[in-house]
């Protein structure tokens, strides 16, 4: 409903192994629409790994959940971002509640060294969270992602089953000396997994297992740092 105004662009949508007939005949609504039928659900990193293969010649990758409703002017956002900030691999959006709090405003790597959400429930026109960063993190249920760099990491680690994958590539990246970036400008509003694990939590252990055992011990904290930068935390001496 709200194409960019800023930049080429096709959709690739991939089906990761529904049964939804919602999607047949959507490639005849528009040439830039591409439609992949995946046989079996294999989990988030597969499903976008596929897609990203589909888009392989251009210049940006955005990652958009199906369970997101993008506000006029998200995409023109993301891309501008980027396109000021050469060194940035990586830009996530604000995402916010249907409510309008917070879901999303950059990651950040508390004192115990597990990664969190900023200001999660926090209003979402909130100063703290209206102000442009770098940070560790940003969720892939909106992401920027520039095709070189997503090359050059060889994508989301398929050994993360739908939970830690967009953090695990963002520290890739960033070991890799590049940017990651909170764009609040570039505004979408996320239902948040509605649309999966309709039987229960999504299982989460084996993939804090792994992010435990590769990057735990190596992040550097940095919440509090945000914290105090977007005026939410003062310190004062006597």
């Amino acid at each position: 409903e709200s194409p960019p105004r800023d930049c080429e662009w096709e959709i690739v949508i991939v089906d990761d192994g529904s049964d939804d007939p919602g999607l047949d005949g959507i490639e005849d609504e528009d040439s830039r629409v591409r439609l992949i039928r995946l046989t079996q659900n294999s989990g988030f990193a597969v499903a976008c790994n596929t897609g990203a293969a589909e888009a392989a010649n251009c210049e940006y990758l955005v990652f958009l959940n199906n369970d997101t409703l993008p506000s006029p002017g998200w995409l023109d956002a993301l891309v501008r971002e980027a396109a000021l900030h050469p060194n940035a691999a990586a830009v996530g959006a604000r995402l916010l509640f249907p409510n309008g709090t917070v879901q999303h405003a950059g990651v950040a790597i508390g004192r115990d060294g597990w990664p969190r959400h900023l200001y999660t429930l926090f209003p979402g026109e909130h100063p703290a969270v209206t102000r442009p960063k770098r940070v560790a993190a940003v969720t892939a249920a909106c992401i920027l992602v520039r095709q070189s760099e997503f090359a050059a990491a060889k994508g989301f680690d398929t050994a993360f089953l739908n939970g830690y994958e967009d953090g695990d590539l963002c520290l890739r990246l960033g070991a890799r000396g590049r940017e990651i970036l909170y764009a609040p400008a570039s505004v979408v509003y996320h239902l948040e997994s509605v649309t999966r694990w309709p039987d229960g939590p999504e299982p989460v252990g084996e993939n804090e297992r792994l992010y435990d055992q590769r990057w735990r011990s190596k992040v550097e904290p940095d919440e509090f740092q945000h914290f105090l930068e977007d005026g939410v935390l003062t310190v004062e001496y006597g």
